[in-house]
């Protein structure tokens, strides 16, 4: 079940997934850079800017100031330190979820003592479970949040031969990685539509995924 210090409940066990796996791969021949996003006409009006002084694509606004803010998977790696790079945001609330609930209140702890007034809410959940994402929407909702930015970044990787792991190895994979990233997105994406400018989701992939 999905817990939060609001509400009771045990910490769900870790499950015997693989650790993530990190790799660098090299430079595609001809790759080109991305164009820059195109200037807006003069008809578009005043734009607003985030906290980093950057403009959305096509000059669409886009800012932290006051977002409700859910990153998944935030107990290390990747996700830990974008815990860290949000909290420097003028966010109004940061949800930070994951399976460790004492590592997550570690965190907890540390955020709010580096960012005096930040609020910073835990819930304790494993995404990989079928009903995961749906006890996490219901934790979040009890607790009293509503998500104008979702960061799905839960997620577990694995290097070796594909017969080398078994059926069921693969099956946790895709609920993890892909089935909860979908049922997320899905519950949480009409707060964020309401939000307009002001909401978003950041999905966050390995360049595994480009990989022969």
């Amino acid at each position: 079940r999905a817990t939060s210090p609001r509400s009771t409940g045990e910490v769900l066990p870790p499950r015997d997934l693989p650790r993530p796996t990190a790799e660098v791969l090299p430079a595609r021949e001809n790759a080109q850079p991305l164009p820059p996003p195109p200037s807006p006409s003069p008809e578009a009006g005043p734009q607003r800017r985030g906290g980093d002084g950057r403009r959305g694509r096509g000059g669409a606004m886009r800012t932290l100031e006051g977002a409700v803010v859910l990153l998944t998977g935030a107990t290390s790696g990747i996700g830990e330190q974008l815990a860290w790079r949000l909290a420097r945001e003028p966010l109004a609330a940061l949800l930070l979820t994951g399976r460790r609930r004492e590592v997550l209140q570690g965190l907890r702890r540390e955020l709010r003592g580096a960012f005096p007034g930040l609020e910073v809410e835990t819930f304790a959940c494993d995404l990989g479970e079928r009903e995961g994402a749906s006890q996490l929407f219901q934790a979040v909702q009890a607790a009293g949040f509503r998500p104008t930015v979702l960061v799905p970044n839960a997620g577990v990787g694995y290097a070796g031969g594909f017969l080398d792991a078994g059926a069921e190895h693969y099956r946790n994979l895709i609920e993890l990685n892909n089935r909860a990233v979908v049922d997320l997105t899905y519950a949480f994406l009409p707060g964020i539509l309401a939000a307009r400018e002001r909401g978003g989701v950041l999905f966050v992939a390995s360049t595994s995924c480009y990989a022969p």
